[in-house]
């Protein structure tokens, strides 16, 4: 029995919907429905733009050709009318009163022309129209003779051929020769009576037109209505039912409830379908995932504290001596474990021991391998060893491995001389880091540590330097400065020292450079899953009392070699 199953209580399975789909003929339907209310659509907006094409065009002749046609014939008769009264009153006429007039007609005869001419019955009542005022206006014009100006006015109007005797005489003209007012007010008759036939026509053709349009907008709005309906059962039975399906596996398999038989593969029905149908399937390879999860995590239950522990050992630090403040991190390429170790541990006479080293490679093996190696050189410091047979010492622990090598740097700082001790076995170049804003890098005393060499006693050996307070010394892996970004780009040694430059006097700890570091690690985008990376700093305090730093990582002390010191100096913004 797996107990990993056993442990788990059963859950009912819910009522997944089953994805039946429409029926051939229903479907068919549903798209002959949406094909005829969409072509119907179409034609119904087709036609609604030629009924509202015609009606703009009706509407434009009536409000700028015909209605204005109608107010220049008025305008025209008022010009007659002016003549035929001045011919009355002043015989033989008024020569100025006549004149403007005259200029008025010649205005508006030519301008009633122009808005008339889309009728041709029109443009020809307005023609004998303008042909009448032309030999009336003409006639009343004539100089010299009162009696052409009364024949004008009474030609065909024997009333006013009386009251024209009265005033100037026995009147001449010939009624029946087409030159009097009365003619001229015949033709405008009948050309006003033909505008407003044309007018009304325009007005009811207008009208209809308005009309058809709220019917094509009518049938347009029930068009859209049966589209609308046919696309909402068409989305409903190829979209919202498979959507439905997918929502119900989904929370069955948030639930944890045990999946069905997946459904057949199949290349028929829409998209969504498809899609239903590979949820399905999804379904049930997360089941299988979810399964295989359960045993992982099961084993990661019984192997985590494992990985934890180790990864203790690598980054254990203890309080250093007084008057030294320490910081570190160590962040691992995979998990937890990582090749890389650190640590720092108080020694006698108020010494700090720090120490950082590098196994070949990373992970699992790497990390076991670091954590006896560390642990074997704490364990000589811890006996009272120097730094050189604390060389030794992880020698010894490395002699059984066949592929694997460790670089290790140990320093011991001393406040009460000011002075800092260090071994470097093949590691990575340590940075000093001096109160003036100076840099200095602490050389190899000695080859890396490997189990093929065979060591004596002066393999390795130690150098000394001055450490007063304000300086800073850091620890540092070669994962600091040799991590790449997924291009190939190195941090380097400059960016390193253009991060330690930055600090300010307020600011030049431990803590602050550790994470001066890193930062500038992050800024350059370095690829953290090529290579552990490990940073350890200190100083010293110009006091008695011990101060540690709450984030810092106590390291391991070694003795001095007062007869070396192969540290090189640089200028603050070189490498030297």
């Amino acid at each position: 029995m797996n107990p990993q199953r056993s442990s788990q209580p059963s859950t009912p399975r819910a009522s997944t919907p089953r994805l039946s789909g429409s029926r051939p003929s229903t479907r068919l339907l549903v798209a002959v429905v949406g094909a005829l209310a969409s072509a119907l659509t179409a034609g119904i907006a087709l036609g609604g733009w030629f009924v509202h094409r015609d009606h703009e065009r009706t509407v434009v002749q009536l409000t700028e050709r015909w209605e204005p046609a109608q107010a220049t014939l008025a305008q025209v008769r008022d010009a007659v009318d002016e003549v035929q009264a001045d011919c009355l009153i002043h015989p033989p006429g008024d020569q100025a009163v006549q004149q403007e007039a005259r200029r008025r007609l010649d205005a508006a005869l030519p301008r009633l022309h122009t808005l008339v001419s889309d009728s041709q019955g029109l443009e020809l009542a307005v023609l004998e129209l303008s042909q009448t005022v032309e030999r009336s206006v003409a006639a009343a014009l004539l100089p010299g003779s009162a009696s052409r100006c009364s024949a004008a006015v009474t030609a065909g109007d024997p009333a006013m051929a009386g009251v024209a005797a009265g005033a100037t005489g026995p009147g001449v003209g010939d009624p029946g020769d087409g030159t009097g007012f009365l003619a001229v007010q015949s033709r405008a008759d009948q050309v006003q009576n033909l505008l407003n036939g044309t007018v009304r026509s325009a007005q009811s053709e207008a009208e209809n037109g308005a009309t058809t349009l709220l019917l094509y907008v009518f049938g347009m709005c029930l068009a859209a209505v049966l589209a609308v309906v046919a696309g909402t059962a068409l989305i409903s039975s190829r979209v919202l039912a498979p959507m439905a399906r997918i929502e119900a596996q989904l929370r069955d398999a948030a639930a944890g409830v045990p999946p069905g038989p997946a459904t057949a593969p199949t290349d028929r029905g829409g998209l969504f379908t498809r899609l239903a149908r590979e949820a399905d399937r999804t379904r049930m390879r997360l089941a299988q995932m979810q399964w295989q999860s359960g045993r992982d995590q099961a084993a990661l239950a019984q192997h985590g504290p494992a990985a934890t522990g180790i990864h203790r050992i690598l980054t254990s630090r203890e309080d250093p001596g007084p008057g030294v403040v320490v910081g570190g991190r160590l962040m691992a390429a995979e998990g937890l474990i990582a090749g890389d170790y650190l640590g720092t541990l108080p020694l006698p006479g108020g010494r700090t021991a720090l120490l950082v080293g590098d196994v070949s490679g990373h992970g699992v093996e790497a990390g076991l391998l670091a954590a006896q190696l560390k642990c074997a050189a704490q364990a000589a410091f811890r006996a009272g060893l120097d730094p050189v047979r604390a060389a030794h010492t992880t020698w010894g622990a490395l002699a059984h491995e066949d592929e694997r090598f460790t670089t290790l740097v140990l320093a011991v700082l001393d406040p009460a001389t000011a002075t800092l001790t260090w071994l470097n076995a093949g590691h990575e170049e340590p940075y000093l880091l001096r109160a003036d804003g100076t840099v200095e890098r602490l050389a190899p005393t000695g080859p890396l540590i490997h189990p093929f060499l065979r060591p004596t006693d002066d393999t390795w050996r130690t150098a000394s330097t001055a450490f007063t307070p304000g300086d800073l010394l850091v620890l540092a892996t070669d994962g600091l400065t040799e991590g790449r970004t997924t291009d190939g780009s190195e941090l380097g040694d400059e960016r390193v020292l253009d991060a330690l430059h930055g600090l300010s006097g307020r600011d030049l700890n431990p803590a602050a450079a550790v994470e001066a570091l890193l930062e500038a690690v992050r800024r350059h985008g370095v690829d953290w899953d090529r290579d552990d990376i490990t940073v350890l700093a200190a100083t010293t305090a110009p006091t008695t009392d011990p101060t540690t730093d709450p984030t810092a990582d106590p390291t391991t002390a070694s003795t001095t070699d007062p007869t070396t010191d192969p540290t090189t100096r640089h200028d603050p913004r070189s490498l030297g």
